[in-house]
């Protein structure tokens, strides 16, 4: 909100809704308009880590769909044989929401944030061989973390069918824990008696 006095009147100004998401593209956008390559590392296959919940709940209580990593604004490419030219944005407002990004050299990075509390963003860089990578993410309340990248291994087939093994091992032993025990004969035996035991005990003082 601003606030502008003319000759003594008051006038409360509004400014159009802050979108982070449209600020960061739009800066992307800019970027990209000065030759600077954006998001390329991601035509490869990505792989994309996490659990896959669809819906996220915001801090008003508001049940809305969740970010997908690959949606992410796409970052500017690293420039690494210009390590001194480049630049950076940050946009905020009062409802928490925010967009900032930096661009040249090695890497670069753009991220967003709403005021449902979600959470979306990608950088890229370059490792120590000189390949150039990129890795979106995604966070939101109700499924935690995920990322999509280009430099995030695939699983074996061995790995995959151990993952597979040890998740059902976990969802057994859960199972297993939700039901009550079972008393052995021996232990049987004990309850009862020490129930006959608390009744005689109980009808003797009641006689007394």
């Amino acid at each position: 909100v601003l606030l502008v006095c003319l000759s003594g009147l008051c006038l409360s100004c509004y400014a159009a809704p802050f979108d982070p998401v449209a600020t960061a593209n739009n800066w992307v956008g800019s970027v990209s308009a000065q030759g600077v390559q954006t998001g390329a590392a991601l035509q490869v296959p990505v792989v994309v880590v996490g659990t896959p919940v669809v819906k996220a709940v915001g801090l008003t209580g508001v049940v809305v769909e969740a970010p997908e990593p690959l949606d992410a604004p796409n970052p500017p490419m690293p420039t690494p044989d210009f390590p001194f030219v480049g630049g950076q944005f940050h946009a905020q407002d009062e409802m928490g929401q925010y967009a900032f990004g930096h661009h040249g050299g090695s890497n670069t990075r753009v991220e967003t944030r709403d005021y449902l509390g979600r959470v979306a963003g990608s950088f890229s860089y370059v490792n120590p061989v000189g390949e150039i990578h990129v890795r979106k993410y995604a966070a939101a309340s109700g499924m935690g973390f995920k990322v999509a990248a280009s430099d995030i291994p695939e699983d074996t087939p061995e790995v995959a069918a151990v993952k597979a093994d040890h998740a059902d091992a976990i969802a057994t032993a859960k199972s297993a824990a939700t039901k009550l025990p079972v008393d052995t004969p021996a232990v049987a035996a004990l309850k009862a008696s020490h129930a006959e035991a608390v009744a005689t005990a109980k009808s003797a003082v009641s006689s007394s």
